[in-house]
């Protein structure tokens, strides 16, 4: 394979042998040594995978036409053989129709499993940074990380991670260069709606909570959660995949605990009075503020 190289290079312990998002020139052989192999998602490096001494990397870009997907780092002192793109892509062309088929495939076979790889491994990252918040038992369905640029333009400096369990909103804010971090959680059960608000590039969650107005929750100053008019709160710049998610999971989380209270309600209140009843749905959640003022209207 040796005459296939237009150079041979060697790399110190650390060192960048070739960077996600660059432009593919060459394809490489490990020498000697070991590599790391990198993805960035969601503004963090997360590890993927471990290029060993013999193997060949770097030539997927080639086959797809596209930028480099990963980063591939030196473990060690390494030396590297360096192929041009337009070498192996000439030696590549002249194999069977049926073998560059079987590559081809191979290639977006291994693309989707080393993507899949790479986000659930950060999204195991980020549980394990709140996992001495999670209550005994409580499990974590979507994780999601904000943009860092918000609908309109503005930047956000550090990007909030949002944890959707089986029983809550959680939100986490590293603040001072990680030295130090803020959060906020929302029950289900005590969340009055929550609605979305799509965008271009990202989506808006809105969601409305008795009792959690600007003057009165927690919260306050953290600047985990923007609050808009009255209860509302938005949390801005979700990816629009994630964002569905979490809609329809809160909102059927929402829908169970209101028919359960319900049930309970109608089960052990069969007596009350209908004004008491309405102060207990409102006081459960059922309904909004503004929604109780009018029935209560319409009741006295």
């Amino acid at each position: 394979m040796e005459e296939y190289f237009c150079r041979i290079i060697n790399k110190k312990d650390k060192e960048v042998i070739l960077e996600q998002g660059k432009d593919p020139y060459y394809a490489y052989v490990l020498l000697k040594g070991n590599a790391n192999v990198y993805k960035e998602i969601d503004d963090n490096r997360v590890y993927v995978g471990t290029v060993e001494e013999g193997e060949v990397f770097g030539m997927l870009s080639f086959i797809r036409n596209d930028k480099r997907s990963a980063t591939v780092v030196a473990d060690g002192d390494v030396e590297v053989g360096m192929i041009l793109k337009d070498t192996f892509l000439e030696h590549l062309n002249s194999l069977p129709e049926t073998v560059y088929d079987k590559i081809v495939n191979l290639r977006d076979s291994l693309f989707s499993v080393n993507d899949a790889k790479g986000r659930m491994l950060n999204c195991l990252n980020e549980v394990e940074k709140i996992k001495d918040r999670l209550d005994p038992g409580e499990i974590v369905h979507i994780v999601a990380k904000q943009s860092r640029v918000k609908p309109g333009g503005s930047v956000i400096t550090t990007p909030n991670t949002i944890f959707i369990t089986d029983t809550r909103l959680i939100i986490r804010n590293p603040t001072m260069l990680g030295m130090r971090e803020n959060f906020e959680d929302f029950s289900f059960d005590k969340l009055t709606t929550i609605k979305l608000e799509k965008g271009v590039f990202s989506s808006t969650l809105v969601i409305t909570a008795p009792g959690m107005g600007t003057a009165a929750r927690p919260g306050l100053g953290s600047g985990l959660i923007a609050w808009g008019r009255g209860e509302d709160g938005t949390i801005d710049a979700i990816p629009k995949d994630k964002a569905e998610l979490i809609l329809h999971f809160i909102r059927d989380k929402m829908e169970k605990i209101r028919t359960q209270n319900s049930q309970q309600t109608n089960n052990g209140n069969t007596g009350d009075d209908p004004l008491t009843l309405l102060k207990k749905r409102f006081v459960m959640g059922e309904i909004t503020k503004e929604e109780f003022e009018d029935m209560k209207k319409i009741l006295e």
